[in-house]
């Protein structure tokens, strides 16, 4: 037999704008708080028709993850900071869009620093948030003063730039290499005009 589903109480129902935790969407769906938890986080030990009922619900009732309270129980943030040159630039602003897009995928939140601030701000606010790590691209003018600055925030770093270095995590793209495929294929597919 099916257990009974209870509603959990609504803003208007408590008279204050609380945000819904975990237990009231258990409390609505009729589990525990552990089998939400393991639903919200995939786990495959739940049942699929479980899993759907209590995401339907979470999704009702607006339920999002209090990251505070994850980074306390996991040690972890849930939150990856990205260090981008100018977003006025479409390379930078396209591969903001595609680590955005990835980041999000990863079950991650992705925080925006800007290198054009000061970089002991920069810094700061890295540390203060406690991100789980830092991608930064194409700012490679940043590498040794983050590793002499925050040592705990540059060994979190992976930087995309056309520069290769030893000491880090890379990904390096050979924009020269990519610019002359480029031109091979439009001239192969008979453009001769500039743009």
């Amino acid at each position: 037999m099916p257990a009974r589903l209870r509603k959990a109480p609504t803003k208007r129902e408590t008279g204050h704008s609380k945000a819904v935790t975990l237990e009231d969407v258990a409390l609505a769906a009729g589990v525990t708080s552990m089998t939400v938890s393991r639903a919200i986080k995939g786990h495959n030990e739940i049942a699929p028709a479980t899993r759907d009922r209590v995401l339907r619900i979470a999704r009702e009732l607006n339920y999002t993850a209090n990251l505070s309270a994850r980074a306390l129980a996991t040690g972890k943030t849930g939150i990856i900071a990205v260090i981008s040159g100018s977003l006025n630039q479409y390379y930078y602003a396209n591969i903001v869009h595609l680590l955005e897009s990835q980041i999000t995928k990863s079950g991650y939140q992705m925080r925006l620093l800007h290198t054009d601030s000061d970089l002991h701000h920069l810094v700061t606010s890295t540390n203060a948030s406690a991100v789980d790590g830092v991608i930064v691209a194409g700012q490679h003018q940043l590498f040794g003063k983050l590793r002499q600055l925050a040592p705990q925030v540059f060994n979190l770093c992976v930087f995309i730039d056309t520069s290769k270095n030893p000491e880090t995590d890379y990904i390096h793209s050979n924009v020269g290499s990519a610019l002359d495929e480029g031109l091979k294929l439009m001239l192969a597919a008979g453009r001769q005009h500039q743009l």
